[in-house]
């Protein structure tokens, strides 16, 4: 490879209040990575927005020339390297700076994708495609949770996990068994369970499982036109379940470590998830994550609807970056490679596409490389 030289209450902020416009452009891209905090009014450290802004800045493989890049902090230009097949955008961050909804070209997050956010819908279309995990349910108040596990419901008091409504990546999640959280206290008197329910007003609580592998289905849905599959990929995430990065074959295939019938399970799955968001008013791109675990039993099976994403999301992203980056890469046709990200800038033969903050700030990074290629 090559070096680098519908029904959520909720909705986003109006955009367009109070807030300046960039220079006249013929659109700009907007990296608001943010979203799902910003839907329930929550507070990001400052940290967690330097990386999200960081990561946003891929986003420019989806800008023309010309157009600036919106992130929600200010990232340094000389973090985002040349790459040939890539535009170089003028980047601008922070509230004021924001691009009106008229001034929009393209946005991780539409306004109009905010109610389908929610994991409530996630459930709820999970449920009507009976993809649902045995003891899934969402719950509006500690209280209900305390019932949910007094039940024991489909071994709920076993191992669980409690997702805010509103969340990405991994971020506000509780794990339990039985009814102490995973650090001991009790759940009727834990104060980090009331705290996520006065955040989002609601929760999603699932049976834990151990999971092995995790994938995505990207898709588009257009308006008025058939649901479109985009590719199917591998997540990378580390012992914790954090994201690292995607993996994802060069010529748009199916990731190989899953089987023909089981890849064919999640694309259908995928194009089913295209057509209820079609059917309630969504258009644009999405995403499905799954991942295959260990049952009981010992044999593992696929769950192929884990999480809907009505919105961007780096598996998109990192098939965009493949596609634009192609004819400047040495490789293979049907090769595999990674978008990953880390603390630490590309080496060897990796196309960068993010660097440390050369001031000694953010430290997330990006590249792409071979699949072969080890840290």
């Amino acid at each position: 490879m090559s070096p680098s030289g519908p029904d959520a209450a909720r909705q986003p902020p109006d955009p367009d209040a109070g807030e300046r416009r960039p220079s006249p452009n013929s659109g700009a891209v907007v990296a608001n990575l943010d979203v799902e905090a910003e839907l329930c009014g929550e507070r990001l450290p400052r940290r967690v927005l330097d990386r999200l802004s960081a990561a946003g800045t891929l986003l420019r493989v989806l800008a023309r020339p010309g157009e600036p890049l919106w992130t929600p902090r200010a990232v340094a230009p000389q973090r985002v390297p040349a790459v040939a097949g890539l535009v170089t955008p003028t980047l601008i961050s922070g509230p004021a700076a924001r691009p009106a909804r008229a001034d929009t070209r393209v946005t991780w997050c539409p306004p109009a994708a905010g109610r389908f956010l929610s994991r409530a819908i996630d459930h709820r279309i999970t449920s009507e495609l009976d993809c649902l995990l045995p003891g899934a349910c969402v719950l509006d108040s500690p209280q209900a949770l305390e019932r949910a596990l007094a039940r024991n419901d489909h071994g709920l008091t076993e191992r669980w996990v409690l997702k805010p409504l509103f969340s990405a990546a991994g971020r506000g999640l509780l794990r339990g068994r039985g009814t102490r959280l995973d650090d001991g206290s009790e759940v009727r008197v834990a104060s980090a369970v009331g705290r996520l329910f006065e955040r989002d007003s609601g929760a999603l609580l699932e049976p834990w499982v151990d999971r092995v592998d995790d994938f995505g289905c990207v898709g588009e849905v257009p308006p008025d036109a058939a649901i479109r599959i985009v590719g199917v990929h591998r997540i990378l995430v580390d012992v914790a379940g954090r994201f690292g990065g995607i993996e994802l074959c060069a010529d748009g295939s199916a990731h190989p470590a899953l089987a023909a019938d089981a890849a064919e399970r999640l694309q259908d799955v995928a194009r089913r998830v295209g057509e209820w968001l079609a059917e309630h008013g969504f258009e644009g791109p999405f995403g499905v994550d799954s991942y295959r675990y260990r049952a009981a039993d010992g044999t593992i099976a696929l769950h192929p609807l884990g999480e809907v994403n009505p919105r961007f999301s780096f598996g998109r992203i990192a098939r965009a970056l493949v596609d634009a980056t192609a004819s400047h890469r040495d490789g293979r046709a049907g090769e595999l490679l990674r978008l990953r990200f880390g603390r630490r800038d590309a080496r060897g033969k990796a196309m960068a596409l993010l660097r440390a903050d050369p001031a000694g700030g953010d430290d997330t990074c990006a590249w792409l490389e071979r699949a072969e290629e080890r840290d």
